[in-house]
């Protein structure tokens, strides 16, 4: 038994509908129903009962809800003592960490899905990623590049010896549009199908960089919206005037952190291999990490794979790693 399983349980539970908490969890409804009836026959004992308002717990059930929320605030616990004695080990030398990162992750708050003690105590600085790959060839074992990358740009780093990476999660790019929006694409969605859609997306630089290498091939011809401010793209969106191009963890944020700004709203990723755009760590390879950085590395990695163990589930890295 592991403690996902109990995630899903709880999760259940609370939702009491297989329905709502898949779509929290972010699986199938199949997927869900399965590790239930795992969990059962494991334990020999019917935890649900089903019925057409939806589910309920069995008496068992609600004995195993008690010690599952109690069982997943210890698994939390110790992973937070776990952190806090790493983080004391080195904490008097963090000041010296140099943290950079892209726009990008700016934009989704790297400061809340990361390593906050490293994020409070280093410095930080946002740079474009072309600065970045200057920058880590010529960089100390106290710089830690946070970076996000296309396919073009992982390629070229497999072929530059000077500069590592090591992947922590990826985001795909997207649309998201109104369940209600008249326009139902069937299979895997392309690039090229929304080229002649109405289409929004913010218009910061890094935005303007992704839509000319998305649609170099076939130029967006209704992009009819570019706006600074989300809650906009939003409203549109929401109202059915547009499409949105998206990524799919900004989307999973967002879920999380606000689900009313996106109830009713799908997001479909792009099949497209050049739409996956890969997170981690850039460093020098000719001059290994510090003890500092590689303990912020290996804390940031703890913590995400915790805290978004359900995202990292949906989409997994991509193949050429």
């Amino acid at each position: 038994m592991n403690i996902e399983v109990l995630r899903y349980f709880i999760e259940l539970a609370h939702e009491g509908s297989f329905n709502k908490a898949a779509k929290r969890l972010f699986i199938s409804q199949q997927g869900l129903n399965r590790a239930i009836s795992a969990l059962e026959a494991k334990l020999g004992a019917t935890l649900i009962e089903r019925g057409p308002a939806g589910v309920s717990l069995t008496p068992e059930g609600s004995i195993l809800l008690a010690h599952a929320n109690a069982i997943v605030d210890d698994y939390r616990s110790m992973t937070d003592e776990i952190l806090s004695y790493r983080i004391s080990k080195i904490a008097a030398s963090m000041e010296r960490l140099h943290i950079t990162i892209t726009p990008y992750l700016a934009a989704v708050g790297m400061d809340r899905i990361w390593d906050t003690a490293s994020m409070d105590i280093a410095s930080i600085r946002e740079l474009p990623l072309h600065r970045i790959l200057e920058e880590v060839p010529v960089s100390g074992p106290d710089d830690l590049f946070v970076a996000d990358l296309f396919l073009k740009t992982r390629r070229k780093i497999r072929e530059d010896e000077s500069i590592g990476f090591e992947p922590v999660f990826a985001t795909r790019i997207g649309i998201i549009r109104s369940k209600t929006f008249p326009w139902n694409k069937e299979g895997p969605l392309h690039c090229e199908d929304v080229s002649e859609l109405p289409v929004a997306y913010t218009s910061d630089s890094t935005n303007t960089g992704l839509v000319a290498y998305l649609f170099k091939n076939v130029p967006l011809k209704n992009a009819c919206l570019q706006s600074s401010s989300l809650s906009t793209l939003l409203e549109w969106v929401h109202e059915r005037r547009t499409v949105s191009l998206f990524d799919s963890f900004a989307f999973y944020r967002l879920q999380k952190l606000a689900p009313a700004e996106v109830d009713n709203l799908l997001f479909i990723p792009f099949a497209d291999e050049e739409a996956v755009d890969t997170v981690g760590y850039l460093y020098r390879s000719d001059e290994p990490p510090s003890d500092v950085t590689r303990g912020s590395i290996a804390n940031s990695r703890l913590i995400f794979a915790r805290d978004s163990a359900d995202y990292l589930r949906q989409y997994p890295l991509p193949k050429d790693f």
